[in-house]
């Protein structure tokens, strides 16, 4: 039998909790570094997750999205005191972040450095950075090259492609893009690339529980105020 939405949010907030406490625990009783990055990525997918289902309801994920990114930021610390001078930002998803901190207005915990990153992760980082004002065109062409060079990647493209359109959009042309974004975040639904990625990314069906935090985001820094739509920041 199916999860309720409800029992969807709990189970999530449970493994987020599990791998933030018990988790970074054992990691650093351990020294183990490898394993506080696969818990650190883990709590805050699962927080992210969470969120984006309170969003997809209706519900304000604005407490939800403040776990994730300030919890992020101590199971960081946890993960570079562990690593010390091997410590890679790459090794966690926190190109990521940014979008989090971003539509709930807090800091950037981290400023992630592109050494590891490829193709869409990359290009995470590109965009994160662009919403605390600052562009790299040389590390988005590399990234957008890497992509297409990728298998089943078409999707993907055409979405990063929305997100450029978006930062380079006047104010006139964001309801058609957001538009736009919505019709290509629904056909991840049926899209391999993203079917075989985190479950934060809307791909399968949790397609019909998420949203695109990455277009939202994007479409704040822009100045859209569209509040009735589905991957918008309402709150």
């Amino acid at each position: 039998m199916a999860m309720t939405t409800e029992q969807m949010i709990d189970f999530f907030g449970e493994q987020a909790n599990a791998a933030a406490s018990e988790g970074m625990l054992a990691a650093k009783e351990e020294g183990h570094y490898y394993l506080a990055t696969i818990n650190c990525g883990e709590a805050f997918k699962c927080r992210l997750m969470k969120s984006l289902i309170q969003w997809r309801i209706g519900t304000d994920p604005s407490d939800s999205l403040s776990e994730a990114a300030e919890g992020f930021a101590d199971d960081w610390l946890t993960v570079s005191t562990i690593g010390n001078s091997d410590t890679q930002s790459a090794d966690v998803p926190a190109e990521r972040v940014a979008f989090v901190a971003y539509l709930i207005g807090k800091p950037y915990p981290i400023v992630p450095s592109s050494d590891g990153l490829q193709s869409d992760r990359l290009l995470d980082l590109v965009l994160g950075n662009w919403l605390f004002d600052s562009w790299n065109g040389e590390l988005w062409e590399q990234g957008m090259e890497q992509l297409r060079r990728m298998d089943r990647t078409d999707l993907s493209v055409r979405t990063y492609e929305l997100y450029k359109s978006v930062v380079d959009a006047t104010g006139a042309d964001l309801p058609a893009l957001s538009q736009e974004g919505e019709k290509l975040f629904a056909k991840r639904k049926s899209d391999s690339f993203f079917s075989g990625g985190d479950q934060t990314e809307g791909g399968g069906p949790d397609n019909d529980f998420t949203v695109d935090y990455r277009l939202a985001a994007l479409l704040k820094r822009a100045g859209f105020d569209g509040t009735s739509e589905t991957h918008a920041w309402k709150w």
